[in-house]
């Protein structure tokens, strides 16, 4: 278990997503392996929070349309204009 709040976790997906926007314009998605190891969270506390974000818009996330066995796991994803903001103003 994670000693981070939900926020600081949060947070911490923002930062990677935003690193990685500015590193590379062309490959600008990270993967959920990733993302799992670079915050040292759990998965299903990783998705919830990931989902959460995608829903207010700050973030997209890939899944895929076709997988063997059929799920709904994300695959990648990267930070939105508006994530950008929300990193940029400080919140």
């Amino acid at each position: 278990m994670s000693d981070k709040t939900d926020a600081q976790v949060r947070s911490l997906i923002l930062q990677v997503l935003y690193k990685k926007r500015r590193e590379s314009t062309r490959d600008r998605s990270v993967n959920r392996e990733t993302m799992i190891k670079s915050l040292e969270v759990e998965k299903d506390v990783l998705d919830y929070h990931m989902e959460y974000l995608a829903e207010k818009k700050l973030i997209s996330i890939s899944i895929p349309t076709i997988s063997i066995p059929p799920n709904s796991d994300w695959v990648s994803a990267e930070i939105t204009a508006q994530g950008i903001d929300h990193v940029d103003s400080g919140k």
